[in-house]
């Protein structure tokens, strides 16, 4: 896609410039809407109307990359949330049984030095 927006863009410069050299002094009648424009030169309608299919393109491809990154933006938090909940899963500690058992033992775990330091990836709930 690098090569081929480039290549459409100088075919599209080599055409247009072929056009206004094989047509110098051509002029022509206009009619926009109710109003009309005797004798202008045909290299000027042929830019104008570059000008404004370039800038409709553009206004079009605008409103969709705005379209995508705030689509982006929201899966990005919907995957950062999903995260959280998944890691917050798996450091939960595990509750065996059915009502009525008796609870199993808990054992106290002491974090090391380097657990310490380090800051939690995900937020922390009391299992209470």
């Amino acid at each position: 896609m690098r090569l081929v927006f480039p290549a459409l863009l100088i075919a599209l410069g080599v055409v247009l410039i072929g056009f206004l050299i094989t047509n110098p002094g051509e002029r022509v009648d206009v009619t926009v809407g109710n109003t009309q424009y005797q004798n202008t030169p045909l290299s000027l309608v042929a830019f104008f109307a570059l000008t404004v299919g370039v800038a409709f393109t553009a206004l079009v491809a605008l409103i969709e990359g705005a379209t995508i990154r705030l689509d982006n933006r929201r899966l990005r938090r919907e995957i950062q949330r999903l995260e959280t909940e998944n890691h917050f899963l798996r450091t939960q500690q595990h509750q065996a049984g059915a009502p009525g058992d008796p609870e199993p033992e808990r054992r106290e775990v002491r974090p090391t030095e380097a657990l310490r330091k380090r800051p939690a990836s995900a937020p922390v709930y009391d299992p209470e």
